[in-house]
This record gives structure tokens, sequence and C-alpha cells, in this order.
């Protein structure tokens, strides 16, 4: 701002719109979104009327990068393509790489991931072949992050292993300490909590050696979310309100907003419904002010939870399907599922199955839809995280004494999943007294097999025993 004003006084506007420009930086990394654009939006017209192309193309991107943050990604591969036609005019090669791996983490977004694979391979070859070695750490870290959205976990991690030789090559302990975080995701997501763990806290020891105070709170609430998912919720529970406190004190609205969501996914866990709900409404407020529209729809559909577990049913479908409609309007299909899910929930709740079932069915759909093209195995990998919609689906569907769709609902998800949910989760089960003679019959045979699985499955040893009798 000083070397601003100093600028204009002097009436230097090339060295005074730069300054402005790097004002956005720093809001951009503050998660003031809103302060970003305005000042990029305004710096677009004013480098294009002083013939600057290259910092116009600057600001083009800087812009799609803002528009990503907030969730939008197909505004921001609209304003990508002007940055793109522009840098590749005047033969700015570094630049159309940048513009390219943003361009492949917007179709990532969105699903597209075979477009986003082909541009990420291409910034990728021409990296090497100039030989910049920071941008081809930072293309591999962009390409695993796809195969990491499709689930394909092995070439994500090869992909990561790949990134973190060129970051050590050029001594970039930053952005190791990245890929290391990255890694801890691949693994928790994998479900080997242990690894995950043991990576997190090893990017942690090099964040707080930087003295990155935003990546050491990021790092922290990664750790304290998978001693959440272990149990040690309370444990973790603290951990949160420290980190919170900690991104209000750094002025990360991105990351309280993100920390106060998991917040309230914790006290959830704990059964306090109340102070859920309240948690989740203030990041849905903030999430909101931040433009985030895909993590918005997100909080709307946690909001609507909690007014399920509180017994207000009409709050909660409201609500879930205001997130249903917000995450169909993104494109976030994950979160489109996650909704339909909840809303099957809510139906069955409220004595209505065969809504219950329209609704699981939707979810059924876009998943189909979502993971059809990942193949059979890395399928069935994925479905295993959408097991809870398989378990309500054939719940609703039993109730709607519907036994082709009960049985289409149970095939679509995994054994092991599938057994954990309907052995275990007694509020997903079916009561004998409201099936009908044929299904009371049928729920006797399942109980029995599922006794004489889960008694093979917990006396299997090794991974791979326990693998081959889920199957």
């Amino acid at each position: 701002e000083r070397a601003r004003v100093a600028a204009t006084a002097a009436g230097d506007e090339t060295v005074a719109t730069r300054a402005l420009s790097n004002m956005g930086l720093v809001c951009l990394e503050r998660g003031e979104y809103a302060k970003a654009l305005s000042i990029w939006e305004g710096t677009l017209p004013v480098w294009e009327s002083l013939g600057d192309t290259s910092a116009a193309a600057t600001a083009l991107l800087n812009i799609a990068a803002v528009y990503s943050e907030q969730g939008d990604y197909r505004r921001s591969l609209a304003v990508n393509e002007r940055a793109l036609k522009k840098m590749e005019g005047f033969g700015d090669k570094h630049g159309v790489v940048l513009v390219r791996l943003s361009m492949a983490q917007g179709y990532g977004q969105l699903g597209d991931f075979g477009r986003a694979l082909s541009l990420g391979r291409r910034a990728l070859a021409s990296s090497e072949a100039r030989g910049e070695v920071r941008l081809v750490a930072t293309a591999l870290q962009e390409i695993a992050g796809i195969h990491l959205r499709r689930g394909d976990y092995a070439e994500a991690l090869s992909l990561y292993d790949r990134a973190l030789a060129a970051q050590q090559q050029v001594a970039d302990r930053h952005g190791a300490a990245v890929t290391l975080a990255n890694v801890a995701i691949t693994y928790t997501d994998l479900g080997d909590a242990s690894k995950g763990l043991a990576y997190h806290e090893r990017a942690l020891a090099v964040f707080e050696a930087l003295g990155d105070r935003r990546s050491v709170a990021r790092a922290t609430a990664s750790i304290a979310g998978i001693h959440g998912e272990g149990g040690r919720r309370e444990e973790a529970l603290a951990q949160f309100e420290r980190v919170l406190a900690e991104f209000e004190v750094l002025g990360d609205k991105e990351g309280a907003a993100q920390c106060l969501s998991i917040i309230g996914t914790t006290y959830a866990a704990l059964g306090n419904h109340a102070k859920a709900l309240s948690y989740h409404e203030r990041a849905h407020a903030a999430m909101r002010a931040l433009g985030k529209r895909g993590d918005e729809a997100g909080e709307l559909i946690n909001i609507g939870k909690a007014h399920h577990e509180l017994g207000d049913h009409a709050k909660a479908r409201e609500f879930v399907r205001g997130g249903a409609e917000a995450a169909r309007a993104t494109r976030a299909t994950p979160t489109y599922v996650t909704a339909q899910s909840a809303l099957a929930k809510i139906h069955l709740a409220a004595g209505e199955p065969g809504r219950a079932l329209a609704a699981a069915e939707a979810g059924l759909d876009a998943v189909e839809q979502m993971l059809g093209a990942l193949g059979e195995e890395l399928g069935a990998a994925a479905r295993e995280q959408h097991a809870d919609l398989y378990a309500i689906g054939a719940l609703a569907a039993a109730r709607d004494e519907d036994v082709a769709k009960t049985l289409k609902f149970m095939e679509s998800g995994r054994a092991g999943a599938l057994l954990d949910l309907l052995t275990q989760r007694e509020d997903l089960r079916w009561k004998a007294e409201t099936l009908s003679p044929e299904l009371r019959q049928l729920d006797l045979d399942a109980q029995g097999a599922q006794r004489a699985a889960r008694r093979a499955y917990d006396k299997a040893a090794t991974r791979g025993t326990r693998k081959a009798t889920r199957a």
C-alpha cells in the first residue's frame, strides 16, 4: 500500500498498478476473495491500456484462481482460456504451463478427468523439456491430485514420490512438505490412518521449521481429524478449537470456515447436535461470505442433518434440499450424493419409505454416473465410500416392500461395508414387525449370513485374507 501511494504520487502508473496487484495476492492468501477479485479486475484494463500483455495475462490467471477458490470452476476455466490465448500470443511458455495446470485443476474438480490429465501431462512435458524442475514438481502434484480424486491411489502415490524427488533436488522444503501432506491425505483416504498420521507429522515438522503458521495450523487440523476418526474426539475437539483461534489471528478466513465445519462434525459424532448446529451455521455463513459455493452446499446439508437429529424434520428437509440444489448447480456430485443420502434418512424417520427410496435412487444414479468411468476394480473401491447410501436405500426399499430394489441396493455396495452398517448400526435396521412374511424370512436368513460372515472376517488375521473374506 505504501508503494502504491508513493508511485501514484510520483505519477508512475506501472509501479502503482503492480503494487496493487501484489496487494491482491495478499488478499487471496488471507481468504479475502471478493477483495482480491475486485483488485485484479481493476488492474486488468490498466495493463491493457498500458499495452502490457504479460501483466494483463497474469491478472487473468489471478482472477481465474479466485473463481477456482470460490468453487466456480466453469468461470475460472473461461477466464483461463483468455489468459492462455494472451500467453501463447507472446510466447510465454512458463505462463502457458501455469495456465494449463490451473485448467487441469478446474476440469478435475468438474469430473472431466480425461481433459484434466491431458492438460496436466502437456504442462509436465513442457516443464521437463525446459528443465524447470520446480514446475515439473508442480505438474506432478497436480496430476497426482487428479488421480487421487479418481480414486487411483497407487498412481497418485507414485506421482507424489516423483514430485518429492524433484522438490528435494531443488531444495524446495515448503513444496516437499505440501507433497508429504498430500501423501498423508492419500493414505487416510485409503483407510491407513497410521501412515496418514506419520506423513502429516513429517509435513508439520517442516512447516514449523519454516515458520509457516498457516500451514502449521492446517496440518494440525488434519492430525486432529485423524485423532477424531480414531475415537479420540474430545482430544481432537480441543485441538480444533486451538487451531480455529490461530486461523482467526492469522486472518485465514477459509481455514477458519473449514475448522468451524470440522468442529460441528465432531460435536455431531459426540451426540451434541445443538452444538453441531451452531458451528455448522457459523461455517455456512463464513463459506457464503467467501463465495465458496461447493462448501456452502455441504454446510446446508450439515445444518439439515443437525435439525433432523434434533427432531425438526421439516427444517431438515428444507436445508438438505437446498444443499442438494446448490450441489447440483455447481456439479459437486459427491456433495449431491451426500444430500440424497441424508434426505432418504429424513424421509425414513418421517415414515415416508416411498420418498426415501426415490431420494436414495437419485443418489445411486449420481454415484454410478460419477464412478462408472473408473472401471470395475476402482469403481468398487470408490463405491465403498457411499455404503451408507446403499444401506439406507436397501432399508427404504424393504420398508416399501420392494424386494428387487432392496437387492439392487445391497448388491451396489461392497459386502464388508454393508456388514458393518447392517450389523452394527441399529438406527439403520428395519423392525421385523413392519415386514411382510416373505421379507421377514429373508431378514432372518440375512442376519444368519451376516453373523457367519462377520465371524469369518474377524478371524482373518491378514489384510489379504480379510479382502478374500469380504469377497
